[in-house]
């Protein structure tokens, strides 16, 4: 219960965008490869693919690698818009 992130480099943190149910899109790896690095995220109206707000959902997933001293390990994250 103790936030870190600023103690984690930047090259620890990516974030995937991915619509609820749906298969990734070209858009959406595009999206992703360029939040590589990005330790916070500020949502915008650019951030959102085609078709978002017609009953569907976009997951944001930070992924964060983590040394506790002893072991690596991955951190996941969402928000759900």
């Amino acid at each position: 219960n103790v936030d870190i992130t600023s103690d984690i480099t930047v090259n620890n943190f990516r974030w995937e965008r991915q619509v609820d149910g749906e298969p990734e899109t070209d858009a959406d790896r595009l999206w992703n490869s360029n939040h590589i690095g990005v330790k916070a995220l500020t949502l915008g109206n650019l951030d959102m693919p085609v078709g978002w707000g017609i009953g569907k959902k976009v997951i944001f997933t930070c992924i964060c690698s983590v040394n506790d001293g002893k072991n690596d390990m991955i951190v996941e994250n969402q928000v759900i818009v």
